[in-house]
């Protein structure tokens, strides 16, 4: 299962079919608010007065 995992994670193709599905960018947008820094610390600064910390990667 590591291995399908990580060959999917790498996967250009599996990446273009995933951004194009609704349900993807929905499930995902709440841990992934975008593919830019700027969408990242955006969110960051929306979370922080509500007391919710976060970590960048």
């Amino acid at each position: 299962m590591r291995k399908v995992l990580l060959a999917g994670s790498t996967s250009p193709w599996l990446r273009e079919q995933a951004t194009r599905r609704a349900f993807v960018r929905k499930s995902v947008s709440r841990f992934m608010p975008g593919e830019k820094i700027d969408d990242a610390l955006t969110a960051a600064a929306t979370l922080k007065p509500q007391g919710i910390t976060t970590i960048l990667t």
